[in-house]
């Protein structure tokens, strides 16, 4: 999630200094949906912790939250 936080933070610095090019939104909307993703995992897991192994509905929707899964979305929205 590193990676998505310093791409933020490059993009940010850019977006200060000049306009972004249409590839730049685009790996600044995938980071941010990385990152908002990974906070999404994050909670789940810490709010429902062992509860979630129970429970099919919360563990495909924790599932569905991965990284491959989003970039599996974002491809789809950016053809």
């Amino acid at each position: 999630m590193s990676k998505y936080k310093e791409a933020l933070l490059d993009i940010q610095f850019i977006e200060t200094h000049q306009r972004l090019s249409d590839s730049l939104l685009v790996i600044k909307c995938k980071s941010t949906l990385h990152t908002e993703a990974s906070k999404l995992r994050d909670l789940l897991k810490s709010s429902i912790g062992l509860n979630l192994l129970d429970n099919k509905d919360h563990m495909n929707f924790y599932n569905a939250l991965s990284l491959k899964n989003i970039d599996n979305i974002i491809g789809r929205m950016f053809k």
